[in-house]
């Protein structure tokens, strides 16, 4: 059977076959526009307080950088009176091509950190240690590691470790990159822990030194990170 051939065959028109759907002549929806990503540890370059590292150095101080952060938040969960035997064993498993002394360099620095009377707390019960977090802030997502925070029911500390071999005297000398970085996490922890003041610190381990962030500077830098595209 032949269906619609030759001169007799018609074609049905609108009115025959019904009007069309309305959603058929609609543009679809716009897609909800996601949040802009931000981790706060790469909210710029800026120049710091010391000089350009000497060809290759940079490679040996980020390394350097990298088994200070592991062994501070290792070694904190260890009795200290056995700190010093553990860390040493780990440096030698997971550093085992550096020399001798360049251990031992590396846990000395990381083990007067874990001592200093002003910031015990820090690393004492209650504390954690890298932990992740990720929340959005004025249109951003930011997401990032906490090398150290402290929850408490009305308030929370934060503080991030620097290894610069040249660290800060002051809060004025702290490079704004940092200060942003600082003031993201505090933004991120104030909408996840809604109600609780954040306080954040930068400690600088080389020395050690910690530096608070006045509460002054961490507004300001969260305004501006308000008003960023």
């Amino acid at each position: 059977m032949r269906l619609g051939g030759g001169q007799g065959a018609a074609i049905a028109g609108p009115e025959q076959a019904g009007a069309l759907p309305a959603w058929l002549t609609r543009l679809p929806p716009a897609e909800p526009r996601p949040p802009r990503p931000l981790a706060p540890s790469a909210l710029g370059e800026d120049a710091g307080p010391e000089a350009p590292w000497p060809p290759g150095a940079g490679i040996a101080a980020a390394r350097r950088g990298v088994l200070v952060h592991k062994l501070l938040e290792r070694l904190p969960d260890v009795p200290e009176e056995r700190r010093a035997q553990v860390g040493a064993g780990w440096l030698a498993r997971n550093a085992d091509d550096l020399d001798e002394a360049e251990r031992d360099a590396i846990l000395a620095d990381s083990l007067v950190v874990l001592a200093h009377p002003d910031w015990l707390d820090l690393f004492g019960p209650g504390s954690l240690a890298e932990v992740p977090i990720a929340a959005t802030v004025a249109g951003h997502v930011i997401a990032g590691t906490i090398d150290r925070l402290l929850i408490g029911p009305e308030h929370i500390r934060i503080v991030d470790f620097k290894t610069a071999r040249r660290a800060p005297d002051r809060i004025g000398q702290v490079p704004v990159a940092v200060l942003r970085q600082m003031a993201a996490y505090a933004a991120a922890l104030e909408a996840v822990y809604p109600g609780r003041a954040v306080d954040a610190a930068v400690l600088y381990t080389s020395v050690p030194r910690l530096i608070a962030i006045p509460a002054e500077t961490l507004a300001a830098h969260k305004l501006a990170l308000a008003r960023a595209e």
